[in-house]
């Protein structure tokens, strides 16, 4: 899967910048001084300090303390048995120090009956200082340097900002699967995640090889895309930093690297077919990146991400899922320019066949999810014929659930639908595939090859597939990717028309506990428009005119607060 890493490089890409030291303290001295001054009230200055009763002593040195927390497992019995560190880099959500002070800073975040109470007692540290030791860890928990952009977040905190995810969901249960929680990081009006998103590396301390059946995504609205790859190794990679880092940092050149799900709606799901899995070896970190901009020009935006990844033993799946990227490439050879576009608003169109001569590797595809920006205006992915031509069309991504063929395209650069095959689409990598990108450029400044959101293009595809298709089931997964693996049937939604102009009918089946159905409608760009929440198993009708006007929405149905399904619906004037 080293083709990956051309994949990961464009898709998802960070630059993360540290301020000089010379500009001020460095982060970590901060966290020193808010530690070292923190009280627990009248009578005891300091409950860590040398003559205090806790093992941690923050009145020591600067380089003592940082030696006392950095991935240094608590001494209290019931963290450690979490696998929790008195500071884990990259992650406080598992670090016992913030899980302390964090007095309902993040709302999920709970001391059990056996980890004693918030410290100090008294909150005596402000909120400032709560997110500041937060933010720390985010970035990786450094000795030196500032990480940190304090001014920004103190923007948010006093003026107010955007939210991104105001009701963390929950995770899954014991036994199930894994929570990872990404962020906040906090961006300027206008500011974009630097050339692309931030990573950062979960130790997940797996004690075996286990298998992902299902991953859920939630982000916030400004979210360009949400990704999660896995190191196919179990031996780990020791010399991956930790933190908010950029490419360079986590070292992805040359690694055996996959991603296992790539999101660009703020809520979506990845459910794979009965008897397929994903692998995520013993030992293997997880690498979660997210790329957000904000469009406001006075507000911070507060950027986080959460991903619910639901598991089972290993070898319980008869098939291991896998995933095959392409990224269009300059090559003089074959005639394909470099992916510039001149700002003369012209459309221009890029196009490329990729394929392995020689090879007698066959592929068997699931899903294909495909990545362009804004500048793009269509883009579509057919295959090979075996004499070199352009063969049948795999996706559109112009038409509804990327399905060619559709009358009336609609292109949404922002929210790009993942094609869901009904039966396995065979492939001959001898043959390949042929990938074409249409791109209009109206910023007037040229536009190249890059990850930025702003400015920059790309051309990828990627699918799912499986090496041999014996003991999966893919007529277990619906139009939406969801998967049914119980024994009674599950809810299913039906939209239709689709196109619509003037009603619009959601249909539930198989509700047969009569649960209580929430139904929301959003517009492309993440604001909810509609809301309704009933018990029913009849059509539910929409009058179109309660809605914003021509364009395109998501239509969101949940039972029991678990998504059945998410459909994209072109909305058209035919009046």
């Amino acid at each position: 899967m080293k083709n990956l890493t051309k994949l990961f490089l464009l898709i998802a890409t960070s630059a993360t910048v540290l301020v000089s030291d010379c500009i001020g303290q460095s982060t970590y001295s901060q966290v020193y001084s808010i530690l070292n001054s923190a009280t627990c009230g009248s009578g005891n200055n300091s409950c860590h300090s040398s003559s205090g009763p806790s093992t941690l002593d923050f009145s020591a040195t600067e380089q003592n303390v940082f030696n006392q927390l950095y991935y240094q497992p608590p001494t209290n019995t019931e963290a450690e048995s979490k696998g929790d560190m008195l500071v884990l880099p990259g992650n406080p959500y598992r670090s016992f120090l913030f899980k302390k002070v964090n007095h309902s800073l993040a709302p999920e975040v709970s001391l059990s009956g056996n980890e004693g109470d918030n410290m100090p007692p008294s909150s005596s540290l402000s909120e400032r200082d709560r997110e500041l030791i937060r933010q720390w860890i985010i970035y990786g928990a450094p000795q030196s340097g500032i990480v940190v952009d304090m001014d920004i977040i103190d923007n948010y905190y006093t003026n107010g900002g955007i939210e991104s995810v105001t009701n963390p969901p929950s995770p899954p249960g014991p036994g199930e699967g894994y929570q990872l929680h990404l962020g906040p990081t906090f961006l300027p009006p206008l500011g974009e995640s630097p050339e692309g998103g931030d990573y950062s590396r979960f130790d997940m301390n797996f004690p075996d090889t286990v298998e992902a059946i299902k991953v859920e995504a939630f982000a916030g609205d400004g979210v360009h895309h949400t990704s999660l790859f896995v190191y196919n190794s179990e031996s780990g990679i020791p010399n991956v930093p930790y933190g908010a880092v950029s490419r360079f940092e986590i070292g992805l050149t040359g690694l055996d690297l996959e991603i296992l799900a790539n999101f660009q709606q703020a809520e979506d799901a990845l459910e794979l077919p009965s008897g397929a899995a994903f692998q995520l070896p013993k030992n293997s970190p997880l690498i979660f990146n997210s790329h957000y901009f904000n469009g406001s020009q006075s507000l911070v935006r507060k950027c986080e991400n959460y991903l619910n990844v639901y598991t089972q033993p290993k070898h319980t799946a008869a098939q291991i899922l896998k995933f095959g990227p392409h990224t269009y490439t300059s090559n003089p050879i074959n005639n394909n320019p470099p992916l510039y576009i001149p700002a003369d608003e012209q459309p221009y169109t890029f196009q490329e066949f990729q394929f392995d001569p020689g090879s007698n590797e066959v592929r068997y595809i699931w899903a294909m999810i495909a990545h362009v920006h804004e500048h793009c205006v269509g883009y579509k992915v057919y295959k090979r014929n075996p004499d070199g031509a352009v063969g049948e069309p795999m996706a559109d991504v112009s038409c509804i659930e990327a399905i060619p063929g559709c009358s009336f395209p609609s292109f949404d650069p922002w929210h790009i639908p993942t094609r869901y095959f009904e039966t396995f689409e065979k492939i001959n990598m001898s043959d390949g595939f042929f990938h074409q990108g249409t791109y209009v450029n109206h910023t007037g400044e040229p536009i190249t090859a890059g990850p930025s959101a702003f400015g920059q293009e790309m051309m990828v595809f990627g699918y799912y597939y499986v090496s041999d298709t014996t003991g999966v089931d893919i007529g277990a997964v619906n139009p939406s990717g969801v998967t049914d693996q119980n024994t009674s049937p599950r809810p299913t939604v039906t939209v239709f028309p689709n196109p619509v102009s003037n009603w619009l009918n959601i249909t539930l089946q198989n509700n047969i506990n009569n649960s209580d159905v929430a139904i929301e409608i959003f517009t492309a760009t993440g604001k909810r428009i509609f809301q309704t929440q009933r018990t029913f198993s009849e059509t539910i009708v929409i009058n179109t005119a309660d809605l914003i006007g021509p364009g395109i929405y998501l239509v969101k149905v949940r039972f029991d607060n678990e998504t059945v399904v998410t459909k994209r619906v072109v909305l058209v004037d035919l009046d």
